[in-house]
């Protein structure tokens, strides 16, 4: 009633809100607003993952509607961990995904934060958190403060300076997200059509273009890969036995194929070493690297999955000047075969056309 008195009943007048409107239903949760909603609607679940329910009320549906919105801004404060899920909550720095990356395929989505805290001192356990991230993730992880005592996890608004959801905020949140996606979205579809196009134009053996579109597309069987679908015990490189094996960094991260870029003289050593997305990481060497160093990139990448092959199956070192030699001299032997089987065709064509030119045209016999 208060509201309706100040706001008035007319369309065309301003109305006077004397608050700003918060929701605490998620970051306070012993409040009196948020224990009747979770009684009533999700006396065993979760807010942020409450459906519906039957007969609902107005607020209660005006709420849900809106959850997507909550779900953007809102990040984890980390307290004992035991609230918070690895891998499916936000909970890392907003300068970061909030999310982990480089486990998203290895633990399982249950695990919580918890297990990377150490009980007795409420601290960071930098071993296991070392073992199981990327070195930037567990530098990251390792650095964000936890309370003295083993307080509950605590969910909190990232978007605005008090940490408490406002109207204004998610307004603002929901209008720039609006314009990500429709940008984002078309510059994400272009970017996927021009590097696909740039890349079959590419003179290169087809073999070699299968498989970049294997590891492009994050197809290959790395043991990270193949640990994610429990048909390994764990997804630890068998080249390094330090990090997880996805493809780009059996690609590109690994210290073996390190030596390879290292010999290869192309540049490229002081580009970023943590990478996950192969993907990613041919589409910037496509904005740095020319034609023919791009040719070289392509084929090296090829041929550092193969020694990565025989150096897991075989047990065979690796020799980075004889990977980047057998790069080189395939490009040069695809290139030599190429131009003559272009002038073969080119001459045969020719002599077609002679021929053509020469027999003219000859009338038919009479009767036909």
């Amino acid at each position: 009633m208060f509201g309706r008195f100040w706001w008035g009943h007319h369309d065309k007048k301003k109305k006077a809100h004397w608050i700003k409107w918060r929701v605490e239903v998620a970051s306070v949760p012993n409040s009196l607003v948020s224990r009747v909603f979770k009684a009533k609607y999700y006396p065993r679940g979760d807010f942020l993952e409450a459906g519906v329910g039957r007969r609902p009320s107005y607020a209660w549906r005006s709420i849900t509607s809106a959850r997507s919105v909550l779900s953007l801004g809102m990040r984890w404060h980390i307290g004992n961990g035991n609230s918070v899920r690895i891998t499916e909550d936000k909970w890392l720095p907003f300068s970061l995904a909030k999310t982990p990356f480089s486990v998203c395929h290895i633990l399982d989505k249950k695990e919580r934060v918890s297990m990377l805290i150490k009980e007795d001192s409420n601290t960071w356990d930098v071993d296991r958190v070392g073992a199981l991230f990327s070195p930037w993730e567990a530098k990251v992880i390792c650095n964000i403060p936890l309370p003295p005592s083993r307080k509950g996890d605590r969910l909190f608004w990232n978007e605005s300076n008090s940490g408490l959801f406002t109207v204004k905020s998610a307004y603002y949140l929901q209008r720039n997200r609006e314009l990500v996606d429709v940008v984002g979205e078309c510059s994400q579809m272009d970017r996927e059509r021009n590097f696909w196009k740039f890349l079959w134009s590419l003179s290169l053996p087809p073999k070699i273009k299968a498989f970049l579109w294997r590891a492009c597309t994050g197809i290959l069987p790395t043991n990270g890969l193949l640990w994610s679908r429990h048909m390994r015990r764990d997804g630890l490189c068998e080249c390094c036995k330090q990090e997880v094996e996805s493809d780009g960094h059996a690609l590109w991260s690994c210290m073996v194929a390190n030596d390879v870029w290292l010999e290869s003289k192309l540049s490229v050593h002081k580009w970023d070493r943590f990478v996950n997305c192969f993907f990613d990481l041919m589409v910037y060497a496509r904005c740095r690297l020319n034609v023919e160093e791009m040719r070289l990139f392509c084929c090296l990448a090829y041929f550092i999955w193969g020694q990565r092959n025989l150096m897991v199956h075989e047990g065979r070192g690796v020799n980075p000047v004889a990977v980047v030699h057998r790069a080189r001299r395939m490009l040069a032997d695809y290139q030599k075969a190429w131009h003559g089987l272009v002038g073969e065709v080119s001459r045969e064509r020719q002599v077609l056309r002679e021929e053509i030119i020469d027999a003219g045209w000859i009338p038919p016999g009479e009767g036909l």
